[in-house]
C-alpha cells in the first residue's frame, strides 16, 4: 500500500506539478496555483498556500519554503516556516520603493535569492539578519534570452548572464563579496545549478543542449568591477528620490505656512486703508483638489496593502499637499496692494513676486476682444511683470483695474 502511494505522488509531481524541489524529507512543488507539500517520512501530503493568486517556483531549505506569489499586482517572493506554520513576504531593496516584480528564488539555509527589475538584478535576503543586499546586475535586457535563474550553495551564488550579449554563467562569492566569471563561451548557458564547488549548466554549443559542468575552486577569474556597483548606485537613486518626494513637499508646505503667518501679521499692523487684497479664483484649485483627493485611494491600497513605498508615499503627499494648498488658496489673496508695493502669490510655497510702486513707470492693460485678461506692470529697469485677471475672482477684477490705474496715476 506504502508504495501505492508513493507512486501516486510521483504522478503528481511528474506530470501535474512544476518546479518540485526537495530537502531532507519534504517535497514541495506548486499545483493548480498553490504550493504542497510531501513528507516522505511520514508519506504525508499537506498545502502550504491556499490564496486565490498564482503561486510558483517553490525553493526548500530546513524548514522554510520560499516561491513566486503573483497575489500582489506582480510576482513577489513570499516564504512559510514549516515548523512555525508562519508565512512571510520578503523585501528587496528596489521593491521597498517600486512595482517590480520578484522572480526565481533560490534558497541556502538562510539566505533567499532572487530577481527583480528590467535587468534581472540580483538580491539577497538574510533570513537571520532581515537584511536585503544587492548581488549582480544580469543584464538579461541585452539578449532574447529570458531569464537569470539565480541559484545558491553555501556562500556562492550564480546565475545567467548577458552582459556580453549572449547568455553566460557567473557567480559571487557572498563572503569576499568577489564577482567571478565561470563560462563566457558564444554559445548560451543558462540554467545553472551548484553544489559545494560544482557548477552545472545548460549549454548548446554543439547544436542541441547539453550539460557542462565547471570546478570553482579557486583560483577564480574574477571581474574587474562588480557589477553590483549599478544596483548600488541605482537604488541610492530612489532613496534620493524618496527623499526629494518628501523634502521638496515638506519645504513647500513649511513656506505655505509661514506666508500665512506674515500675511496675518501684515493685515493686523497696517489700517485697512493702507492695502487692498484681490481674492484668488479657486476654481482650478478645487478641480485639482478633487483629483489629487482620489489618490489617496490608491495610496492606502499602495503603500499600507502593498508595502510599495515610493508610489504609496506619492499617493499619500499629493492629497495631503492639495489639503494644504486649497487652504493656503482661501487664506492668500492672489494680489495685494498697500501703500509701498504690490506683491502676487501664484502658488503656495513659491517665493511671493514683490514690485515697489515707485519703480513701476507704466501699466498696460491687455484685453481680447474687449475684456481685460492681463495687465503689465513696466518696471524702471526694463523688466516686465504679469498679472493674470482670470487667476482673480471675476467680482474683484473691476477694482483691480482701478486700483492699478491708481498706482500711476
Amino acid at each position: 500500500m506504502g508504495i501505492k502511494v508513493r507512486e501516486i505522488h510521483v504522478i503528481v509531481l511528474i506530470i501535474g506539478a512544476l518546479a518540485a524541489a526537495i530537502y531532507g524529507d519534504i517535497v514541495v512543488w506548486n499545483y493548480h496555483r498553490n504550493i504542497y507539500g510531501y513528507n516522505l517520512k511520514t508519506r504525508k501530503e499537506f498545502q502550504i498556500t491556499t490564496g486565490p493568486h498564482r503561486c510558483r517556483k517553490p525553493a526548500i531549505s530546513k524548514d522554510i519554503v520560499v516561491w513566486e506569489d503573483s497575489g500582489h499586482d506582480g510576482y513577489f517572493i513570499f516564504g512559510y516556516n514549516l515548523s512555525t506554520h508562519e508565512e512571510f513576504k520578503l523585501t528587496g531593496t528596489l521593491t521597498l520603493f517600486t512595482a517590480f516584480s520578484q522572480h526565481d528564488p533560490a534558497l541556502y539555509d538562510n539566505i533567499v535569492v532572487w530577481t527583480e527589475g528590467f535587468y534581472d538584478n540580483i538580491y539577497g535576503y538574510n533570513l537571520s539578519t532581515s537584511d536585503s543586499f544587492a548581488i549582480a546586475t544580469a543584464h538579461m535586457s541585452k539578449c532574447s534570452f529570458g531569464a537569470a535563474q539565480p541559484a545558491i550553495h553555501e556562500d556562492i551564488v550564480v546565475w545567467t548572464d548577458c552582459r556580453n550579449g549572449n547568455p553566460d554563467i557567473y557567480g559571487f562569492n557572498l563572503l569576499t563579496e568577489q564577482e567571478f566569471l565561470i563560462t563566457t563561451n558564444e554559445s548560451c548557458q543558462s540554467s545553472p545549478a551548484i553544489h559545494g564547488d560544482i557548477v552545472v549548466w545548460e549549454d548548446d554549443r554543439n547544436g542541441n543542449y547539453d550539460i557542462y559542468g565547471a570546478d570553482i575552486s579557486p583560483p577564480l577569474t574574477t571581474t574587474r568591477f562588480n557589477s553590483r556597483t549599478r544596483i548600488i548606485l541605482s537604488d541610492s537613486f530612489l532613496v534620493l528620490l524618496v527623499a526629494s518626494a518628501v523634502a521638496v513637499p515638506s519645504f513647500l508646505i513649511g513656506r505655505g505656512a509661514w506666508q500665512m503667518k506674515k500675511m496675518k501679521e501684515t493685515s493686523q499692523m497696517l489700517p485697512s486703508s493702507d492695502l487692498k487684497d484681490f481674492r484668488r479664483n479657486l476654481m482650478t484649485t478645487h478641480l485639482s483638489s478633487v483629483l489629487l483627493l482620489s489618490y489617496a485611494v490608491f495610496a492606502v491600497y499602495a503603500y499600507l496593502l502593498e508595502m510599495r513605498m515610493l508610489s504609496g508615499l506619492i499617493f499619500f503627499i499629493l492629497p495631503v499637499f492639495s489639503v494644504l494648498n486649497y487652504f493656503w488658496s482661501k487664506r492668500i489673496p492672489y494680489l495685494r496692494i498697500t501703500n509701498d508695493e504690490i506683491m502676487i502669490f501664484k502658488t503656495m510655497g513659491r517665493k511671493p513676486k514683490v514690485v515697489r510702486r515707485d519703480t513701476i513707470r507704466k501699466i498696460n492693460i491687455q484685453t481680447w476682444p474687449d475684456l481685460p485678461y492681463k495687465a503689465d506692470l513696466l518696471l524702471s529697469n526694463n523688466k516686465k511683470v504679469e498679472i493674470e485677471f482670470s487667476s482673480i475672482v471675476e467680482e474683484d477684477r473691476k477694482d483691480l483695474i482701478q486700483a492699478l490705474r491708481g498706482v500711476v496715476g
